[in-house]
């Protein structure tokens, strides 16, 4: 997968023809923030377990548990990460900055 910067120029069509789940949108981001492996931010070790749901990883030894969206403009949204990625993507590649109530209404929410 690409870096999302490189989404630029393309359509909201061929991005959400990729990026189909919210699944999709975490292994995405896993790939970004992860691309050069795992290292437990609290104690320095690479072992971990991926967890299923969400893609997190556990480090085996200390369990301390880094999901992809921890860090990034998508952690705790409660929209759903693909709802996301399409606002930050009309906010990024956009030729205008649209207003919160015209990307509610583009997204479905509210």
């Amino acid at each position: 997968m690409e870096d999302i910067h490189k989404f630029r120029g393309q359509s909201i069509v061929a991005l959400m023809g990729r990026l189909k789940t919210d699944k999709d949108c975490l292994g995405h981001l896993v790939h970004i923030k992860w691309h050069n492996g795992y290292r437990c931010v609290r104690c320095g070790h690479d072992r971990l377990t991926v967890r299923q749901k969400g893609l997190a990883r556990d480090r085996d030894r200390c369990h301390h548990i880094e999901g992809p969206t921890m860090g990034t403009v998508f952690h705790k949204e409660k929209l759903g990460v693909r709802k996301a990625f399409v606002m930050v993507f009309e906010m990024r590649c956009g030729t205008k900055d649209p207003s919160a109530s015209q990307m509610a209404r583009r997204t479905g929410v509210g």
